[in-house]
């Protein structure tokens, strides 16, 4: 099994200094454009099984959801996971630093590679409240019954 990392949408690259550098994913790296869609993004995580990290996580959740009413009857297109991040790199200086400390499932504390393996959707607020939820899963996953 490949080791949980982050791919950075462009609008919070640098981002990525906050989160363990062996990690993290440039798009360039994950051999997309900067100016990649949000629909080639969540095809190349899916794939690579990387968890994504942005700043406009609406579009991304959107994105996630058409892609995963898609009907794949053979193969399992889950994601592993979406972080999603305030603007401003200060203020991402300020919240990531106690983010992973905060991530809680359920009641239940949770760690990062927790939220790459269960598909979970992180919101941080500027104010560093931490939200955690999960995806719904693949119509592949669904059909099977596997939760």
């Amino acid at each position: 099994m490949t080791s949980y990392k982050f791919l950075f949408d462009h609008n919070c690259s640098d981002a990525a200094q906050f989160f363990p550098k062996r990690r993290t994913i440039t798009l360039r790296k994950a051999g997309l454009a900067t100016n990649a869609t949000d629909r080639q993004i969540v095809e190349r995580a899916c794939d690579r099984r990387w968890v994504i990290v942005t700043v406009n996580g609406e579009d991304f959740i959107n994105e996630i959801r058409r892609y995963l009413t898609q009907t794949k009857k053979l193969n399992c297109h889950d994601l592993s996971g979406l972080v999603i991040l305030p603007s401003g790199h200060e203020v991402q200086r300020r919240v990531l630093g106690q983010a992973e400390r905060k991530l809680n499932l359920n009641g239940k504390r949770i760690g990062w590679k927790d939220v790459w393996n269960l598909d979970c959707c992180v919101r941080i607020g500027r104010d560093g409240r931490v939200q955690v939820s999960r995806f719904e899963r693949c119509f592949y996953c669904k059909k099977n019954g596997l939760e």
